[in-house]
């Protein structure tokens, strides 16, 4: 089963700084979805703040899979320049492609791809470094008006 991407909106929320003077925050990327007449979500998230032990800065990302029921006007959203279908799991949830690296400290890559094998969007989850993090999510702006 495919799923038609609706498109994205993105909300930045800034959390000051923290007591080891590390900006925190993050960036919610929320991704709209059609499936038959319903319209659903799925998120991916770009952290910051601090390391573990608060001595640098560090950042995050994260793709969530999940499948969330999407009622109500979607505002703010940015529109893909053509349609674009994502495909969908047997328990109807987003295809993530998963690539592992051979090198212990490389990161773990996550990506959804369109159904024509197109990045949509990337998280490197922490970088591959679970000490001093340096994970990111990046959206494929080309696809997108």
């Amino acid at each position: 089963m495919k799923a038609r991407l609706l498109g994205y909106t993105e909300l930045r929320t800034d959390n000051g700084t923290n007591s080891e003077g590390h900006e925190q925050g993050c960036i919610d990327y929320t991704f709209y979805l059609q499936i038959e007449d319903e319209t659903f979500s799925f998120y991916a998230t770009e952290s910051w703040g601090s390391c573990g032990s608060g001595y640098c800065s560090a950042t995050w990302g994260d793709i969530s899979f999940i499948l969330y029921p999407k009622n109500g006007n979607i505002s703010g959203l940015i529109e893909p320049k053509c349609d674009i279908f994502i495909p969908l799991t047997s328990n109807n949830e987003i295809q993530i492609s998963i690539t592992d690296s051979e090198y212990r400290d490389d990161a773990t890559i996550e990506s959804v791809k369109s159904d024509k094998g197109d990045l949509i969007v990337t998280s490197t989850g922490n970088g591959g470094c679970g000490y001093y993090p340096s994970g990111t999510v990046i959206i494929n702006n080309k696809l997108f008006n």
